[in-house]
């Protein structure tokens, strides 16, 4: 691994862990985009995405050759979508979990957030409209819809690419965004957003179970490396008068910006504006979040012995509390992980053995938005990656093969 390639994969913002799992295989075996016939009928979307047939990333992807697979935020949940497609052969080549070295996820909402149900998703998720009428989610949904229909007319996808082309939302035309504004699908707006397919539901508690019921019967985990990396450091009101003086007064990121958008010449204002927005409703974000009572979800989905108070209770930064990014109930033992006494900072794992199976990490330090590669944070993301990459490249090396790993 000391000289292997990284590939970022390009996969929709807003599609569901199924789709965009489909996306990554592509665009790493070098293969179209594909749905799947029965799944795309399901929802009413086109089977074929884009193709990336003669130019794949990693076209000799095997289980001789098999890959690491790194996914923060929703991408962990997405990771883990493809590890169980791969499992069960889903795409029809002769996969199967070797095709895996490592599966990590970072601050991944594992077991849903609450966030989603802030935004409008019905907490009774037997109901047949997934999103509640003109909630905030709802009109996202719509935004999401016009942007894409007008993209195309006026440019602005050469800029910002939802990946909803699937959809099919241009050749639907006014007619279409009209009838996603005043109802749509199953009553509930834009099919591309409001449906059961997309990731807003996906982060809902009820399809993060059903997804992790899934993947715990076909995926072996004895069979590779499973990491489960917890951020819980929170957003306050401090860190949001921190990131004004910071941004506004020292313009500490000037130089980091320009270095990220390449010009000599942007608005000084930019970056710090969207920085200071980001803490904002990230903080706010989280008291909502914390704050609700999600009475339905305490009757029906989630009763208090299954962990709704905790994720209440427990640290949050506005889109997944530290409970959630646990793969299964973080109090099952004697002990709970949730405690400061389990924390371990990045670097510390670089020379750890680990074994076979999954590892649940509490990071310390370590927030939903410093490893993303905002001016605020280049140097935090880009030592967290060196870490992670130098602990990822040692698998292994000082241990034999699981004994108990079945052939």
């Amino acid at each position: 691994m000391e000289n292997s390639p990284v590939f970022v994969a390009p996969v929709s913002c807003m599609a569901s862990a199924y789709d965009r799992a489909c996306e990554v295989f592509a665009f790493l075996k070098g293969k179209r985009v594909d749905f799947g016939e029965t799944h795309a009928k399901e929802y009413g979307h086109a089977r074929y995405g884009l193709n990336y047939s003669g130019k794949g990333k990693h076209d000799q992807w095997s289980e001789a050759n098999p890959v690491h697979l790194i996914g923060h935020s929703f991408g962990g949940n997405t990771v883990r979508v493809l590890a169980y497609l791969l499992s069960v052969d889903h795409f029809k080549c002769g996969t199967n979990v070797k095709w895996i070295r490592s599966i990590t996820t970072i601050s991944s909402p594992l077991q849903g957030s609450l966030i989603t149900y802030v935004l409008g998703a019905c907490e009774d998720h037997e109901q047949e409209k997934p999103v509640h009428r003109f909630s905030p989610g709802y009109l996202l949904g719509v935004g999401a819809h016009c942007f894409e229909l007008l993209g195309g007319k006026l440019g602005l996808n050469r800029y910002v690419d939802l990946g909803l082309g699937h959809w099919n939302l241009q050749k639907q035309g006014i007619r279409g965004w009209i009838h996603a504004l005043t109802g749509g699908h199953n009553g509930g707006g834009t099919p591309a957003v409001c449906n059961r397919d997309n990731a807003a539901n996906d982060m809902t508690i009820a399809a993060a179970k059903r997804w992790n019921d899934l993947i715990k019967e076909k995926v072996d985990s004895t069979k590779l490396y499973e990491f489960h990396l917890v951020a819980s450091k929170s957003v306050s009101r401090f860190s949001i008068a921190k990131s004004f003086q910071k941004h506004f007064y020292f313009g500490r990121e000037e130089q980091q910006t320009e270095r990220i958008v390449g010009n000599q010449n942007l608005n000084p204002f930019y970056w710090p504006a969207i920085l200071c927005a980001r803490d904002f409703f990230t903080y706010y974000g989280a008291r909502m979040a914390s704050s609700n009572s999600f009475e339905t979800l305490k009757e029906k989905i989630c009763p208090v012995k299954n962990g709704l108070d905790l994720r209440l209770e427990c640290g949050s930064d506005g889109l997944c509390s530290t409970y959630s990014q646990f793969v299964s109930n973080p109090n099952d033992g004697s002990t709970s992980p949730l405690k400061d006494d389990h924390m371990i900072l990045m670097k510390d794992l670089r020379n750890k053995i680990f074994t076979y199976g999954q590892h649940t990490i509490k990071l310390s330090e370590t927030s939903h938005f410093s490893i993303v590669p905002f001016p605020d944070s280049m140097k935090c993301q880009r030592d967290f990656f060196v870490d992670l990459f130098f602990m990822l490249r040692n698998l292994g090396a000082n241990l034999s093969p699981n004994p108990n790993a079945p052939e």
